[in-house]
């Protein structure tokens, strides 16, 4: 029996495909973060202060990278709070996904938090790369609600953050 040479031209490009396949390669990544930069606070003043930071992942690959933050030195997501080595004082505070600062970013599990997911080499989802970058830059949203009494000092929270390929 004559096999059409089509057919073993096929054949051929298979056992390539298969001789030739790229191997698995891990993901890595290094994360840069700027901090939050509210500002000067004012007990006295009725609007919120909102500030911004940014986290930037530089990745080994291409692909999804989820991007969740702990409660800080809170107890809970809805507790976010700051405090200063002067004082007693906690200032409350949140972080959130969006500039409209309605959802709180957290760990996804926890009810009313979410986390991001950025798509390295893609711009979407809030997160910025730039076309072939293996980088993605994400903003972090930040406000401080209006009319806490609190004494003068320099307030401070540390959050950490977990990336999940």
């Amino acid at each position: 029996m004559k096999r059409p040479l089509a057919t073993w031209l096929l054949f051929a490009i298979a056992l390539a495909w298969f001789g030739f396949a790229p191997s698995a390669q891990a993901q890595t990544c290094t994360i840069t973060t700027t901090a939050v930069a509210f500002g000067v606070y004012d007990p006295q003043a009725t609007g919120a202060l909102d500030g911004t930071g940014s986290v930037r992942l530089d990745c080994s690959n291409y692909g999804t990278v989820n991007v969740a933050l702990d409660d800080g030195g809170a107890t809970s997501y809805p507790a976010r709070r700051m405090t200063t080595p002067s004082g007693p004082d906690l200032l409350g505070y949140q972080l959130y996904t969006d500039n409209a600062r309605s959802i709180v970013w957290g760990d996804g599990a926890t009810a009313a938090t979410d986390t991001v997911n950025c798509f390295i080499g893609i711009s979407s989802d809030g997160c910025v790369s730039t076309l072939f970058s293996l980088r993605a830059t994400r903003t972090i949203y930040g406000r401080i609600p209006a009319l806490q009494n609190v004494g003068i000092g320099n307030y401070s929270d540390t959050v950490r953050l977990t990336i999940t390929f």
